[in-house]
């Protein structure tokens, strides 16, 4: 039997609800925009990107005309990585109030993200426009003009950058950078040396100036660079990659496969790092590690043709020969037109007396 009072009951509970949310809402709808944006701004301060952008989404339906919002909102899913979401509420942001610079640089960065470099450089030119005293924007246009190796541009932007009393060392790896392109080594040796004055604790100007005595064919000066670069950072990879790189000049081997042991247990899916250890092992002969780092790229790259032939010479080094057959008939499917991989696998066919091995001739 249906009970009137709980009805009521329900009834009632349901109005009180509603009449709870309403004035909830209605407190919200009372506040400024400056609250949505201090709110914000305290999510983005403590990293607590989720919780900023459900906020946000909450703010801009009530204050929708608020360009600050979109603003956050941009820089929020710019670091949710989502740079195409970003890019179109800094658009937004823009459509609502168009002379703001800081806008129109983070489109710039995200645009850069996403390869669309003349859409960067347009944001940035229009940036450099409304304020005229932003070293900032110089130095994004410098970094962009580096990734297109217009060099002499790059160098440019830095002047200027420099002008404007920029304090960020990295003015000085960019231009540095140029100068390396252009070949101009000891003006680029000044400005890294200068970038790590001003910052030492700066990894990217002693990897630019490993680098480049790597092209001039000095490992060890590179090295004493990669060293001061692993010292500021023992996990960075790239650092002790390159180092590996210069040890193999010096024909330190040992050397090597110890700096590629720390990127594999760094970064366990870097199929270069195994290629270049399963070559050193080769060369010392240990042929069973050379095959089991082989394993492991062409696990992480099923087509790359070129292990699938080094493992198949290695298994003819430790005489399974059937196995070496199956990695040259695997190399040959992935490139039919490849000889050495016929030839290699003829050899290993007259190992175990296959009638077939003159075909591969």
């Amino acid at each position: 039997m249906h009970n009137k009072k709980n009805s009521f009951s329900y009834k009632l509970r349901g109005i009180l609800i509603f009449l709870a949310f309403t004035a909830i809402l209605s407190i919200a709808r009372s506040q400024t925009p400056g609250y949505y944006i201090d709110i914000s701004k305290k999510y983005l301060r403590n990293q607590e990107y989720v919780q900023a952008l459900q906020f946000l989404n909450q703010a801009i339906q009530i204050v929708p005309l608020t360009p600050e919002l979109y603003l956050l909102r941009g820089f929020t899913k710019y670091s949710l990585d989502d740079y195409y979401g970003a890019e179109q509420d800094y658009t937004i942001s823009l459509s609502i109030f168009p002379y703001n610079p800081d806008v129109l640089i983070n489109r710039a960065i995200v645009r850069t993200q996403q390869q669309n470099y003349p859409g960067a450089l347009e944001d940035l030119s229009s940036a450099a426009k409304i304020d005229t005293t932003s070293s900032e924007i110089y130095f994004y246009l410098a970094r962009i003009k580096l990734i297109l190796k217009k060099y002499y541009a790059c160098i440019n932007d830095c002047n200027k950058a420099l002008q404007l009393k920029s304090p960020n060392e990295n003015i000085y790896i960019l231009r540095g950078s140029s100068e390396m392109g252009l070949e101009r080594f000891d003006l680029a040796m000044a400005d890294f040396r200068k970038a790590m004055e001003l910052n030492p604790s700066n990894t990217y100007s002693y990897l630019q100036a490993g680098t480049m005595y790597m092209d001039h064919n000095k490992p060890d000066s590179a090295i004493s660079f990669f060293d001061e670069a692993i010292k500021v950072d023992s996990i960075n990879n790239y650092a002790l990659f390159s180092r590996s790189l210069a040890r193999v000049k010096l024909n330190d081997r040992d050397g090597a496969i110890q700096d590629l042991d720390k990127v594999i247990r760094l970064s366990p899916y870097n199929s270069y790092a195994y290629f270049n250890r399963a070559i050193l092992y080769n060369e010392k002969k240990d042929w069973k590690s050379a095959i089991r780092d082989f394993d492991y790229v062409i696990r992480l790259n099923p087509k790359n043709l070129v292990s699938f032939y080094y493992r198949g010479l290695l298994k003819s080094e430790i005489k399974d020969y059937h196995g070496a057959i199956a990695d040259f008939d695997k190399a040959l499917e992935l490139l039919p037109e490849y000889p050495d991989g016929y030839y290699a696998r003829s050899m290993a066919k007259r190992k175990i007396n296959d009638p077939t091995a003159a075909k591969d001739y």
